[in-house]
């Protein structure tokens, strides 16, 4: 009997979702040879390598299917992830530093290359970022008004009450900004009568 493709993937998912790693991984070796354009076989392969105990292994699979089309963001992601679910943040955050060069308006990569540096305790780059994203995108509320919250966490009172301003310039009419703002000098004023 010739083998189904359709068929082999059912058994895998199941076997994937089992956590039956070994059944999976065998038929996931056959799919990838019936289908070898496919890069879902090789992705979902790699990750029964590593849950597996076989890393290095697994994550060659990995960069043998970005190396096939590094102009596709989904393949970048798949390395950030596999570093940041083990808590490896330096490592993940040189992924996201590669993801941003290539596509440089990408907020969800910024925004989780911020999450890294403050994970590895880089508070300092995660400013820095922040920083060159609102000097870049000087409309963009969201990451100025987290800009602001580290830089209260981190006492830079002035930058952090600049950042509150402009966060206001940008849309004087808006409720939500305007409590994110009074949230945000409440805060100021906390950090102040602290220090003093």
């Amino acid at each position: 009997l010739p083998f189904n493709a359709g068929l082999i993937s059912e058994r895998a998912d199941i076997n994937l979702d089992a956590k039956r790693w070994e059944k999976a991984e065998a038929d996931l070796r056959l799919l990838a040879r019936l289908e070898p354009k496919e890069d879902a076989w090789p992705r979902e392969l790699a990750r029964c390598l590593m849950e597996t105990g076989r890393f290095d292994d697994g994550l060659a699979l990995y960069k043998a299917v970005l190396a096939r089309d590094p102009a596709d963001p989904r393949r970048w992601w798949d390395l950030v992830y596999i570093f940041s679910d083990r808590n490896r943040h330096e490592e993940a955050a040189v992924r996201l530093e590669l993801l941003l060069a290539r596509f440089p308006d990408d907020p969800q990569a910024l925004d989780w290359l911020v999450s890294e540096r403050q994970a590895a305790g880089r508070i300092d780059l995660a400013i820095t970022l922040l920083q060159r994203r609102v000097r870049a995108f000087p409309r963009d509320a969201q990451r100025r008004e987290t800009l602001a919250g580290m830089l209260v966490e981190e006492e830079r009172l002035e930058e952090a009450s600049a950042q509150v301003e402009a966060l206001l310039a940008l849309a004087p009419d808006d409720p939500k900004t305007w409590l994110e703002a009074a949230y945000l000098r409440e805060t100021l004023t906390d950090v102040r009568g602290a220090a003093a």
